[in-house]
């Protein structure tokens, strides 16, 4: 009996709503500071300033898609035109 409540409480874990931070990944941001291979940028996702980083090097301006979170800066590439 304890291993299928156990089982069910892992269940209950595993279907838990995204939080507010993981809605940005996936989102389009803007780069108001500019990204390079060596240094992080900032970039402006939903209305909130983030530290970001690309392993490429991405202009102030050009829109940016949210691939995903490490701590407090978010994982981004260049957005296709």
């Amino acid at each position: 009996n304890q291993i299928k409540e156990r089982d069910t409480d892992m269940n209950y874990i595993k279907n838990v709503t995204k939080t507010n931070i993981d809605m940005i990944i996936g989102k389009i941001g803007i780069v108001t500071k500019e990204i390079n291979e060596l240094s992080p940028g900032r970039v402006k996702v939903s209305g909130k300033d983030w530290m970001a980083v690309s392993n490429s090097h991405i202009d102030e301006g050009k829109k940016v898609r949210v691939l995903k979170i490490e701590g407090a800066k978010i994982i981004v590439r260049e957005e296709e035109r």
